[in-house]
């Protein structure tokens, strides 16, 4: 509007009133400038600060990850140096009872522990997690093997023990006056004692926790047998006793 004007006026003072307009245009321009400016330079410290935010908050996020994985990597060590210790005193007492199958079961699992340690080191949360979850399986089947072996080792004290039984019963049946007695007694016993002598190597080499109740079982059984036959022999004695008074 103001351009269509200025080449039509007519007076100086109407020349001189379109050079004041000019001016205060010029004036709100540069301060449209000066603001546009502002805003620009705001605008940039804005995503300066954003960005110098992110990256502290990247850099934070990092260390609190670094932190994490370093206190996963030596509780999971931590944790697999205790399953070996106990893996390696489980396996002493295994084959100090010669249960050799659970001996070579528990030292595969330390094989593998010892696997784990190798993965720790630079290991992910991701991986550190599996490796967590690996060893609560690891520790959950040690529970069942130690329970395993406190079984054998129970079993193996109990068949020692009826073994023993079954000698001295033996030496006592000898002693029953009446031959269809003695000979019945003598005849009981030897079937335990081969019962004993059969059962005797498959104690130690039970494989699971149901193969070895089985065993305690007829343990159990030959017991109920021995102190039936024990009863029955003292009686014989007893009457014996009674016939020479």
């Amino acid at each position: 509007k103001l351009g269509k004007a200025i080449p039509l006026a007519e007076t100086l003072k109407t020349a001189q009133g379109h050079g004041e307009q000019l001016d205060s245009i010029r004036k709100n321009l540069d301060e449209l400038n000066t603001a546009i400016e502002e805003a620009e330079r705001q605008a940039t410290l804005q995503r300066a600060r954003e960005e110098t935010e992110r990256q502290a908050t990247l850099q934070r996020e990092e260390t609190e990850r670094f932190q994490r994985e370093a206190t996963l990597q030596r509780e999971a060590a931590r944790q697999i140096e205790e399953l070996i210790q106990r893996a390696q005193v489980l396996q002493a007492a295994a084959t100090g009872v010669g249960a050799s199958p659970l001996s070579e079961k528990l030292g595969e699992i330390i094989t593998g522990l010892n696997g784990l340690v190798t993965r720790i080191n630079g290991a992910t949360i991701e991986t550190l997690n599996e490796i967590k979850e690996e060893l609560a399986k690891i520790t959950t089947n040690f529970n069942v093997l130690t329970a395993l072996l406190e079984l054998i080792e129970q079993n193996m004290a109990e068949y020692k023990e009826l073994t023993e039984k079954a000698t001295k019963l033996e030496k006592a049946a000898n002693l029953v006056g009446a031959e269809d007695l003695r000979s019945k007694f003598e005849s009981q016993i030897d079937a335990i004692k081969k019962e004993l002598i059969e059962l005797g190597p498959l104690i130690p080499h039970a494989k699971n926790l149901p193969e070895a109740q089985e065993h305690r079982g007829r343990l159990e059984r030959i017991r109920e047998r021995l102190t039936e036959l024990n009863t029955a022999i003292e009686e014989a004695e007893r009457l014996r006793q009674a016939e020479i008074e």
